[in-house]
């Protein structure tokens, strides 16, 4: 008989307790190339890159706001931006779709939680009113949406046309700023 054939165990137990050791040289050829060992630093970029992003925005179970966008990028800027890229909006208010907004580009601040639409924004609003500019924000704890570009606001019977504009989604009331314009049809 072997004299050493108890003591087998010790094998494992050896590679098991020497693993920090080892695990830099060996761990790194048996790993494949995409997984890293070790622990990820607080200056790593926390960059990403998705398709078909859907964030939501509730409160006690409604939604307030629904963003979807067909590509997003994070952590290019701001560890808490996201980029956005043909971005569609869905506003609430008690549970009933109040706005919808589209624009080609976006960007959401989530520590400030604010929604950034840019580039041929177009909001649809109840009574088939419709908000177009080039730069719109969407401050979520406040439901309010503000314009410091140039807007163009139509409905059936009023064109309104301004340098800029702040909208409260809950009261329904508009400010528009700057030179403004209002062409009436009676």
């Amino acid at each position: 008989m072997f004299p050493g054939r108890g003591m087998v165990w010790l094998v494992p137990a050896f590679f098991f307790l020497t693993f920090p050791v080892w695990q830099s040289l060996g761990g790194r050829i048996l790993a494949p190339p995409e997984v890293s060992f070790g622990r990820q630093t607080e200056d790593s970029s926390g960059r990403f890159r998705m398709s078909s992003l859907i964030v939501t925005h509730s409160e006690e179970g409604r939604p307030l706001a629904v963003v979807s966008a067909v590509n997003a990028n994070g952590g290019d800027w701001d560890r808490n931006d996201i980029s956005l890229h043909q971005v569609e909006a869905h506003i609430f208010r008690d549970g009933e779709l109040t706005t919808h907004a589209l624009s080609e580009d976006g960007l959401y601040q989530a520590d400030e939680q604010v929604f950034i639409m840019l580039g041929n924004v177009s909001l649809l609003l109840a009574d088939q009113q419709e908000l177009r500019s080039e730069k719109i924000r969407y401050i979520l704890g406040e439901n309010v949406v503000r314009s410091e570009s140039e807007i163009l606001f139509t409905g059936r019977d009023i064109k309104v046309a301004g340098s800029g504009m702040r909208y409260d989604l809950d009261s329904g009331s508009w400010q528009v700023e700057g030179r403004v314009s209002c062409d009436l049809n009676l």
